[in-house]
């Protein structure tokens, strides 16, 4: 399979590179991800039936979810933006605050957003004219 993928990419490096010079000085802050159809043969031959340009992310069971989920792990872990838990996090502010008080620092406590993702959407569709 991987030998299919890199020739099918090869194939098309000319139109993907002409496609990324079009980007300019923002060539370096995009990426592409691509979906390909294989089938193997009962010879365990792979053939490439088509490549999506634009997958799509939805997922139709929960196979699908676990596999389309790690792949955009990976995506966003490949061009740096790494995850985290909310649990994890918390606790780490409590940490520093706590180490704050008992250096005698003022402990600056973060609010929540004063708006809400509905609010924002309304604004927009009256902004819109919807």
């Amino acid at each position: 399979m991987k030998d299919a993928i890199v020739k099918t990419l090869i194939a098309v490096e000319p139109n993907i590179v002409k496609e990324l010079n079009r980007m300019g000085d923002r060539q370096k802050c995009c990426f592409e991800i691509y979906g390909f159809d294989i089938m193997i043969d009962q010879d365990l031959n792979s053939w490439v039936l088509e490549v999506n340009c634009l997958p799509s992310l939805s997922s139709s069971s929960m196979f699908d979810k676990q596999v389309k989920t790690q792949l955009i792990t990976d995506a966003f872990t490949m061009i740096g933006i790494r995850g985290y838990n909310k649990n994890d996090m918390r606790k780490q502010q409590e940490v520093k605050a706590a180490k704050a008080v008992a250096n005698g620092r003022p402990v600056y406590e973060e609010t929540e957003p004063k708006f809400q993702l509905s609010m924002k959407l309304k604004e927009l569709e009256l902004l819109a004219g919807i």
